[in-house]
């Protein structure tokens, strides 16, 4: 029988830590097949909630704001290029490995956090290059959404990162140690 401490985990659901055992532990617990599919649509759910929050961040640019989306499609070239080429390679980044690593769940986590973040990096240039140096802290101010997502994203992944490196280094351990 498992105890309430085998299953606590960063990032994902904990029970009271009593230190009884607890019978609703066992039933709790999801085979790999089950674990697989809820990896999978998490990678998917936090893919799709930073791309959302990204596409409706505000920018201020020029004489006035407007949402990255809007920038992408139909940002003037000649002055915002630079992050129209990292935000669609970004885009298609995370896309492509949310989909490529779904099977691996410690590549997914490492690959989306960098997508994740070169993400970021174009929302960076965009705030820094649309309007300057000197308004950069207000876009910061009015992308908020973004800005709370992306860290909530970053942490999750790095958890889960964190989680299956030490399960990784568990089973190497536990095999070399085998008869």
């Amino acid at each position: 029988m498992l105890t309430i401490f085998d299953q606590i985990e960063p990032f994902g659901s904990t029970f009271f830590a009593t230190g009884q055992s607890c019978e609703i532990a066992e039933h709790a617990t999801l085979d790999k097949a089950e674990e697989g599919k809820h990896l999978t649509m998490m990678a998917f759910w936090l893919a799709a909630i930073l791309l959302v929050t990204y596409s409706i961040a505000l920018i201020l640019v020029g004489h006035g704001a407007a949402p990255l989306a809007l920038l992408l499609v139909w940002g003037d070239p000649a002055d915002m290029l630079p992050g129209q080429v990292l935000s669609w390679a970004s885009i298609v980044g995370l896309v492509f490995v949310t989909i490529w690593f779904r099977h691996d769940p410690l590549k997914l986590a490492i690959w989306q956090l960098t997508a994740s973040i070169f993400l970021y990096l174009s929302w960076f240039v965009f705030a820094y290059f649309g309007a300057g140096p000197s308004v950069l802290w207000n876009s910061l101010r009015v992308s908020a959404p973004f800005q709370v997502a992306f860290v909530l994203v970053a942490g999750i992944l790095i958890g889960q990162i964190a989680r299956r490196h030490r399960e990784r280094r568990a089973a190497s351990s536990s095999s070399s140690n085998a008869p």
